[in-house]
């Protein structure tokens, strides 16, 4: 699972954390900044080793390095969140899950 956030993790990561542990996965955490990284850290507490930490631009980590997840949660906060998403969406196999967050 990838999840990647416009600012701090937050409770959208928490339940992916939960989701991890149900299904024996591991989730991916994409920030575009060490602010963002310090934040989420803190902002998830002791469940944060339990969340890889990537910084870096959500597009170019998600169409590249990231391609093959099978589930990819993206805050739609984040610039650009309607061209990733359909970048992602046309990239990945069928079986993928590709859902937005924070939508209003």
């Amino acid at each position: 699972m990838v999840v990647a956030c416009a600012e701090a993790a937050g409770s959208t990561t928490q339940g992916l954390i939960a989701a991890s542990h149900q299904t024996g996965g591991r989730l991916i955490c994409i920030v575009k900044g060490i602010e963002e990284l310090h934040s989420s850290k803190q902002a998830l507490s002791s469940d944060a080793n339990q969340v890889e930490f990537v910084v870096g631009n959500a597009q170019t980590l998600l169409s590249n390095d990231y391609k093959s997840a099978d589930l990819v949660v993206i805050d739609c906060n984040l610039e650009n969140h309607e061209g990733i998403l359909g970048a992602i969406q046309t990239e990945r196999e069928k079986n993928t899950i590709v859902l937005g967050y924070n939508v209003f």
